[in-house]
């Protein structure tokens, strides 16, 4: 190369951009014209680049010289889908060359994806299913999975605790009747879920069936009846003279517990239903919530008044309230 083309190189012009490129040679060889493209926020391996698989898993179609395919999405998520003013469906389509078909305000419908090619199909469905989840993390839980413990010895159990508390002669900031479980309501919590639409729950219902058949009753059979112990207490933030929720802590023989709750958390997580915090459940029993004193219509967003549970946590760690013997069931 001399130092003519070096200081003079060829002006290439691509979509109204402008390049300087000193082998024009390699360019024309090994490029062509092709148009330029921004970098894309998402991974190639957003999608499966083997056609083959990809059909496997989604239905994609040939339609009129291109491929489609067609999936439900529940309403609410439309806007997200769609976003302000248009912008996230418009940015999809450019990124993914495909056309994505919503029903109209108001309406519901199955979501259409109309594309050049079945990976570029593939990547669109992909993108939305992650733009779903995500945007699944911005609702408010709906449902939930528990082990009811409402029965009437742990009922009972848990009335002499609330008695037992109330009676402590020493001053405990925020500590009332209100803020104590129901305790026709009491339930050992596996999961929070959302839920959007009849078809959503529909689907959980089958999930828990699943659960149900394939990892509660082999591992019932396996270990016999599972007793739970309720003992122990412990909170949900990192300062216990300000504490929202106190609760007890559940254990079982062997860690039997521990591993169904796991299980099936996995599984609903893996149908995008469920949100993880962390990697193992927290079984526990709900005793104390700050969310009580308030109207149950007017507890979504509501300021909360936290409470010192420094002196329940001294005289209750390690206090057995009961031991049970519980089936699953979903809320």
């Amino acid at each position: 190369m001399d130092n003519n083309s070096t200081l003079r190189p060829e002006l290439v012009w691509i979509d109204g951009r402008c390049y300087r490129f000193c082998d024009s040679g390699a360019w024309s060889k090994d490029r062509g014209t092709a148009a330029y493209q921004e970098e894309s926020m998402y991974l190639e391996d957003d999608y499966d680049s083997d056609e083959d698989s990809a059909s496997e898993e989604f239905d994609v179609q040939p339609y009129n010289g291109k491929f489609k395919h067609t999936f439900y999405l529940a309403k609410p998520f439309f806007p997200f889908l769609i976003g302000t003013k248009g912008s996230t469906r418009k940015r999809l389509e450019t990124e993914t060359s495909t056309s994505i078909q919503i029903p109209k305000l108001g309406q519901n419908g199955d979501i259409v994806l109309v594309g050049p090619t079945r990976q570029k199909v593939i990547m669109a469905r992909h993108r939305i299913d992650n733009l779903i989840k995500t945007s699944r993390k911005k609702l408010y839980y709906t449902h939930f999975i528990s082990i009811p413990t409402n029965c009437e010895s742990v009922q009972n159990g848990f009335q002499k605790f609330k008695e037992s508390v109330l009676a402590i002669n020493e001053p405990m900031r925020g500590v009332e009747e209100k803020i104590f479980q129901n305790p026709k309501k009491m339930h050992l919590t596996i999961g929070m879920l959302v839920l959007v639409d009849s078809t959503e729950r529909e689907e959980a219902v089958r999930a828990l069936e699943y659960c149900k058949e394939n990892i509660i009753a082999p591992a019932i059979l396996k270990n016999g009846p599972l007793l739970l112990t309720v003992q122990g207490v412990d909170y949900m933030n990192d300062d216990p003279a300000e504490v929202n929720v106190l609760y007890a802590k559940v254990h079982s023989k062997d860690n039997v517990l521990q591993e169904l709750a796991d299980q099936i958390s996995d599984h609903f997580f893996e149908l995008g239903f469920l949100r993880k915090d962390a990697d193992k459940v927290n079984l526990h029993i709900t005793l104390m919530n700050t969310k009580f004193r308030i109207p149950e219509d007017d507890r979504r967003g509501a300021q909360r008044v936290t409470f010192d549970a420094t002196k329940i946590l001294k005289d209750f760690h390690v206090h057995r309230l009961i031991r049970i013997q519980s089936l699953v069931n979903l809320h």
